[in-house]
């Protein structure tokens, strides 16, 4: 039974609830009807010892406190029926009081009483969301040096490697298998050392200044350079800094493209070049198209936002946060790179990693919460796809007339 309901800061529920002794009595005669299903005493099979025997080898006090958890579980299920909340997680359970019930207790009587505090879905509020507006933007052409590119790119996906001239020298263009290893401040770093690195010069894979400085290498030769990282790098403890590093050459060819005819053009399942041409522009278009919409879609969904009124619950955002934190992970373990050796690397501890990720854990739960409520009040049904159907039925709001 509830004897008080406070409601917390960040959609957090406290409530009173007291344990009766019946209900009580009923959770003591059912763990001591587990313990004799379990307790092996002489002279007796498994299961048939007197209960008598059983509460004195096992002890009251013992099975009194799984009584205690069996009870406090059953009626604090009850209490979040009662109450008609929605629990997100486990509850926080603080016994306030209790004392062993007489035989002669009046079965309503009071036995304990316990408090719990747990995170609830909030109620979600969101006035107006039907006004939402956002312009229609225009389809954007496309450009000939677009389909260049990725004309380009398969040319160079198709493209021989050819055995250079004994004497041959890295030019611009020209395919090379290079190693190398880097120092700052001289100390050498695991992370900037590379046995086989195969690269094209002029494509820009490696820090401003590093390939200009290897042209005109021939296999075999070694050399050192030094580059300065861009003040933007991605690892901030290298941005602005000046590295050294020395590199030798292993392997140098030159790079053939095929030709642009329909030889070519087969390799991708078309006759023609010029109908290789207008599947790229069209892909292009498709992808703008998409493009378009994602940046519409997320237009919608900042303005659903500013309308939506709801505490966060912090269970669901630490959940989140674990969620990002993992895929983290999961991403630097495709590329084969330690996390422990990230960690280190970054300057920073597991923890200050999954803090950084609240802001927009935050931001995901808020979208996910205020989600829900358009699918139950547009009715669409529950399901995965639920939350990109609800954007969708946003979409088609925003963009009508």
């Amino acid at each position: 039974m509830i004897t008080h309901k406070k409601v917390l800061p960040h959609s957090r529920i406290q409530l009173t609830v007291t344990v009766s002794a019946d209900q009580f009595r009923h959770a003591f005669d059912h763990e001591l009807n587990e313990y004799t299903k379990s307790v092996s005493l002489p002279g007796f099979r498994a299961g048939k010892a007197p209960k008598a025997k059983v509460l004195e080898q096992v002890g009251r006090p013992r099975i009194e406190a799984a009584a205690l958890d069996h009870a406090i579980s059953h009626v604090y299920y009850e209490a979040v029926q009662e109450a008609d909340i929605r629990p997100v997680e486990g509850p926080e359970v603080t016994i306030e009081k209790y004392e062993t019930p007489s035989d002669s207790a009046d079965p309503s009587g009071v036995v304990a009483t316990f408090k719990v505090e747990v995170d609830v879905m909030p109620e979600v509020k969101i006035d107006g969301y039907k006004k939402i507006k956002i312009k229609p933007e225009p389809e954007k052409p496309v450009a000939e040096d677009e389909v260049e590119k990725v004309i380009t790119y398969l040319r160079k996906q198709q493209a021989a490697l050819v055995e250079v001239e004994e004497d041959g020298a890295l030019e611009e263009g020209m395919w090379a298998d290079i190693a190398y290893e880097g120092s700052v401040g001289g100390v050498k770093r695991p992370d900037m050392a590379n046995k086989n690195h195969p690269l094209v010069i002029g494509e820009g894979q490696l820090i401003p200044g590093f390939e200009d400085q290897i042209i005109g290498m021939k296999k075999g030769e070694k050399k050192k350079i030094t580059v300065t990282f861009p003040k933007e790098y991605h690892a901030k403890e290298l941005a602005g800094k000046k590295a050294e590093f020395e590199v030798a050459v292993n392997e140098l060819k030159r790079v053939n493209l095929p030709e642009k005819d329909a030889d070519f053009a087969k390799r991708f399942g078309h006759s023609t070049f010029s109908e290789l041409e207008k599947a790229i522009r069209e892909s292009i278009v498709e992808e703008k198209r998409q493009e378009s919409r994602q940046k519409q879609e997320q237009e919608v969904l900042d303005q659903l936002l500013k309308l939506a009124k709801f505490d966060l619950p912090q269970s669901l955002v630490k959940q989140e946060m674990e969620r990002m934190y993992a895929e983290a992970q999961e991403r630097l373990s495709k590329m084969n790179f330690d996390w422990d050796a990230y960690l280190e690397q970054v300057k920073k501890t597991a923890d200050q990693v999954r803090e950084e990720t609240r802001p927009q854990a935050e931001k995901n739960v808020r979208i996910g919460l205020a989600l829900g409520k358009v699918v139950e009040a547009e009715g669409l049904a529950e399901s995965e796809q639920a939350a990109q159907q609800a954007v969708e039925r946003l979409y088609e709001i925003a963009t009508s007339k």
